[in-house]
């Protein structure tokens, strides 16, 4: 199945959940995965003076309070089932301040510490709740960014898109970029039984680029 929801609104989410309780026979498993870098008119690379409140709003609205209002649409089902397991898509940049997009990396920190507040609250009753941490993906996202750091970096200077976000890659330990798979991957074992012991954690999967 799938719905339509605005993950801004607490009536839409609550509507979602509750259609796929009613559709499915209950809800196990939540996986937040929306999020967006500022308004629909946002310029990539701005200097943090020159971010306006609109796109540092917009930016939090998706991605901090989305994550909070499905978890919260979905949490009382769970408890009353004693067994859930939820999923939030952070980001590598929620682990280490990230240049151009300060207000995309401290919403994703926000989504981290969220997630590791609600999985304290949630243990006992059955439910676990963790992050998941993406490193480089190649993305509509990416293509705009790469040219910012081909003027900032001289060694990019004249790089297509693609070549500096290759250059990136090649920089990890593994050197490899990620892929949506591969987070949907880790996503499914967060919410298997296999992680039943695991809570409250940030998993990178970025080809080794963080290692804390």
């Amino acid at each position: 199945m799938a719905l339509h929801l605005d993950v801004t609104d607490a009536a839409s989410c609550e509507a979602a959940i509750g259609q796929t309780r009613s559709d499915l026979g209950g809800l196990d498993i939540l996986v937040n995965n929306a999020g967006v870098i500022g308004g629909p008119d946002f310029k990539l690379g701005l200097p943090l003076s020159d971010i306006s409140e609109a796109d540092w709003d917009a930016t939090y609205e998706v991605n901090v309070k989305g994550v909070f209002l499905l978890c919260r649409a979905a949490l009382s089902g769970m408890v009353e089932n004693k067994w859930g397991r939820i999923v939030n898509i952070s980001s590598r940049a929620g682990r280490h301040g990230t240049e151009a997009i300060p207000h995309y990396s401290a919403s994703k920190a926000a989504v981290i510490n969220f997630t590791q507040a609600l999985a304290r609250e949630a243990a006992r009753h059955g439910i676990t709740a963790n992050a998941v941490c993406p490193g480089l993906i190649w993305t509509p996202m990416w293509e705009k960014l790469a040219p910012l750091y081909g003027q900032k970096i001289p060694r990019l200077e004249g790089m297509t898109p693609r070549q500096v976000f290759d250059y990136f890659v090649d920089s990890t330990p593994l050197k490899r970029e990620q892929t949506p798979e591969d987070i949907g991957r880790v996503a499914a074992f967060l919410a298997s039984e296999d992680a039943r012991t695991i809570t409250g954690q940030a998993l990178l999967v970025d080809s080794g680029a963080v290692m804390p």
